[in-house]
């Protein structure tokens, strides 16, 4: 009974120390940084929005697998100079299992400074092609079957709407 307690105590050591390895040689190899391409182009296809990533990404590991952000902006596509949205400091945690379904369940969004820029023709122009890449988006790798977020937070918003001349602003 002892030498199944002693083994089963070296293999759970193993296990955990193989587990750690791997996590250190994921942060030291594999930087987020180096798929901005494609994660913007992962979200133009599925919003017919353009993501400009500016700051670094990094990853978190606990309590489940995240990357936090900074500086990152959305635009309409053909329109670079005016935002829709910027957010200084964001983070995203997502769950695995999910993942491996072609579900993105979040389980933690949490977005500091972000700022809306809205007018009418930005949130119909937005609505239409958002329609539209989901339409040309069916036939590609990045196509989720759901998204979920399980918490959302958000910190020093402002959002900013223009119709007619008239600017209107709401800041917390």
């Amino acid at each position: 009974m002892r030498t199944i307690i002693k083994f089963l105590s070296y293999a759970f050591a193993f296990i955990s120390l193989l587990l750690l390895v791997g996590i250190v040689l994921l942060v030291a190899v594999v930087s987020p940084n180096n798929f901005k391409d494609e994660i913007a182009q992962a979200f133009y296809s599925q919003t017919h929005l353009k993501l400009k990533l500016d700051g670094d990404l990094n990853w978190s590991f606990y309590p489940v697998l995240g990357i936090s952000l900074n500086n990152a902006s959305v635009y309409k596509a053909g329109h670079i100079t005016h935002p829709i949205a910027t957010v200084q400091q964001g983070n995203i945690q997502v769950e695995i299992k999910p993942l491996l379904n072609h579900r993105l369940r979040i389980a933690k969004l949490h977005l500091n400074h972000l700022t809306l820029n809205l007018t009418p023709t930005t949130l119909l122009t937005t609505k239409s092609t958002a329609k539209q890449a989901g339409k040309q988006a069916s036939d590609k790798n990045y196509t989720l079957a759901s998204c979920s977020i399980s918490h959302l937070s958000l910190a020093a918003v402002t959002f900013n709407y223009e119709n007619k001349g008239k600017k209107y602003q709401l800041t917390n």
